[in-house]
């Protein structure tokens, strides 16, 4: 067998591992039921969870909603999509369907905002961490961010 034989079985094995890996990864988030999965973009960074499903429910009634995920603390709410988990596949594609929800800050303001509706992947949820691990996150971000004031920001002279 010459080298170029090795060395291209050698790739299919690394290709075949990794497609295993991401098949094992998707099985397991499946089994755990997380399956239609939407990602929500330009989220107003103001919107809290239930607002976010008020909103959706009131624009698309029929939609069945099993959970909503915001972006979490250390993650930039304008960059970070929201994850919602629909309740069944009817439900994933009225939402998708939908496909942006038109917003107005007031009444009187011209400018509109809409917050848009993509295809997320049950991978998507995969890397949402345990309470503990966030608050772990949490207190090492907070400890940074004192480190980095300086001694006599903040004081009044």
């Amino acid at each position: 067998m010459s080298e170029s034989d090795q060395n291209s079985g050698e790739s299919q094995t690394n290709i075949d591992t990794k497609s295993d890996v991401a098949k094992d990864g998707e099985k397991a988030v499946k089994d755990r039921g997380i399956e239609n999965v939407v990602r929500a973009y330009n989220v107003p960074v103001d919107f809290t969870i239930s607002k976010l499903e008020d909103l959706i429910l009131s624009e698309c009634p029929s939609v069945k909603l099993r959970q909503i995920i915001s972006p979490s603390l250390w993650e930039e709410k304008l960059d970070v999509s929201w994850k919602i988990i629909c309740a069944n596949r009817k439900s994933y594609d009225a939402l998708l369907a939908k496909e942006d929800i038109w917003l107005t800050r007031d009444k009187k303001d011209k400018q509109t905002h809409a917050i848009t509706f993509v295809p997320g992947d049950a991978l998507d949820i995969a890397h949402v961490p345990s309470k503990v691990d966030e608050q772990m996150l949490v207190n090492a971000y907070n400890n940074e961010m004192k480190r980095n004031v300086p001694k006599n920001e903040g004081l009044c002279d």
